[in-house]
């Protein structure tokens, strides 16, 4: 098998494990009616519950990714969805929900760091310039999860109970394993150590990385964008169910076309973030000021359903546009760290990013809980609901300025390789103006 096929395997096998691992994430929100109603919780204690996820998750990923600078990739995507799958069987067996809370916070810690690895993993694969297509389709991965759990979870529920669907989680996982031990390939660390110049190897002290404009500028608008999935996983089936009166089936249908719609939208906005970067334009231009319009959009759209008199179809449909536009950012974020950072840091940087971005997966549903409870009003149920889309979409807009005003990864670029520059010179003898950034990623100019 040759390079490429081999790499578009490898990809095809990310994208089924973000399908999972999405899975994961939204089944809590896709059977939170009858969770709620045997747990006899209150929104604000299910808030509480649907953010444990999240809890040590960016601590998880910060970790993780750290040590994915050293370890192999894939023994790492092995170990770790082995224990998603056997973390979903205590559910199934137990009525406590001190075993549930305690299953979606390791849950949490296990996959905390998922994403950032299978990106890294894609990166090792693929040249800069080639990166967004194939980080785009990982990220329909994750769509399609939640795509599957609209149209699966809600028969299964139906059928056999809504803690049947963590068997069905866990099988999968375990399936997912055996198809990666048989075909999961790290890219050959010969070739890249044949190809690699020398300042591949560099690293620069995190502290600079971290507070670099393009950095912080990054992770403000993935935290945002991670605001806006943490409603969409725990709370989005509620508000179809709840709060637009739709039945569970159809509001599972319904979660599923809201998955359907936002997926063009989010291919089509990578590809064009992808033609600009060959075509030639800065990464400051392709990615930082493209990312942030799109951000802006979305953030936009999500005022609509609160502000305006519009039908529930149409509201669903307005939400779905709008995610989708910001479901933009998870691809175009590594790239944009990847034109920053050194290669030999590069799995720890996006696991960081991804571990701050994430701390908005507690925050955001546990606040939603706050307004559903307290804020709904007689006769109009998706009155809160909407509230807490509108929030989200003051933090898209922020986010989105943030990228417009703050990303240059090219400048951001040449800084970091100055601040290296000194002892790589006085270990090389390598001059400082000599070569590309960060492995001919940003050239010099």
């Amino acid at each position: 098998m040759n390079r490429s096929t081999r790499a578009w395997l490898v990809v095809v096998l990310l994208v089924i494990l973000m399908m999972i691992n999405f899975l994961d994430k939204a089944v809590i929100g896709m059977v939170a009616v009858p969770l709620i109603h045997e747990l006899h919780i209150t929104p604000s204690a299910y808030g509480f519950l649907a953010g444990s996820f999240f809890w040590f998750f960016a601590a998880s990923g910060i970790v993780l990714g750290l040590v994915a600078n050293r370890v192999s990739a894939r023994t790492m995507l092995l170990w770790m969805t082995i224990s998603w799958s056997l973390l979903q069987l205590p559910t199934y067996f137990s009525s406590s929900l001190g075993v549930f809370l305690l299953c979606r916070v390791l849950l949490g810690i296990g996959e905390g760091p998922a994403w950032s690895i299978a990106v890294h993993t894609i990166y090792n694969w693929f040249p800069n310039e080639r990166r967004a297509v194939p980080v785009g389709l990982l990220a329909q991965g994750a769509m399609g999860g939640m795509l599957l759990a609209g149209a699966v979870i809600p028969p299964v529920t139906a059928a056999y109970g809504w803690r049947a669907n963590f068997v069905v989680l866990s099988v999968a996982g375990l399936a997912w394993v055996g198809l990666w031990v048989l075909l999961g390939k790290d890219e050959q660390a010969s070739s890249r150590a044949a190809s690699a110049p020398a300042s591949s190897t560099w690293r620069v002290p995190y502290r600079h990385l971290l507070l670099n404009r393009t950095v912080l500028s990054t992770m403000v608008m993935h935290f945002a964008y991670y605001w806006s999935l943490a409603l969409v996983l725990t709370w989005l089936p509620l508000y179809l169910n709840l709060g637009l009166g739709f039945q569970a089936i159809t509001a599972g249908r319904l979660f599923a076309a809201f998955i359907l719609v936002n997926a063009p939208v989010n291919l089509g906005l990578c590809w064009v973030a992808q033609r600009l970067s060959r075509r030639g334009h800065s990464s400051r231009v392709a990615r930082g000021v493209f990312s942030g319009v799109v951000l802006m959009l979305a953030g936009a759209l999500l005022f609509l359903p609160w502000l305006a008199p519009l039908p529930p179809l149409v509201k669903v449909a307005v939400l779905a546009v709008s995610f989708g536009a910001s479901t933009t950012l998870p691809s175009l974020a590594p790239a944009m760290l990847s034109d920053v950072c050194p290669p030999a840091q590069r799995a720890g940087l996006i696991s960081i990013d991804t571990a701050i971005a994430s701390v908005a997966g507690v925050v955001a549903p546990m606040l939603m809980g706050g307004f559903v409870q307290h804020l709904s009003q007689a006769g109009r149920p998706a009155h809160a609901y909407e509230i807490g889309f509108a929030v989200a979409g003051v933090l898209l807009l922020l986010g989105g300025l943030a990228g417009i005003v703050w990303a240059h990864p090219e400048e951001s670029a040449r800084r970091l390789q100055r601040l290296s520059a000194r002892p790589r010179q006085a270990a090389d003898g390598i001059d400082g103006d000599e070569g590309a950034a960060f492995a001919g990623q940003v050239p010099l100019r």
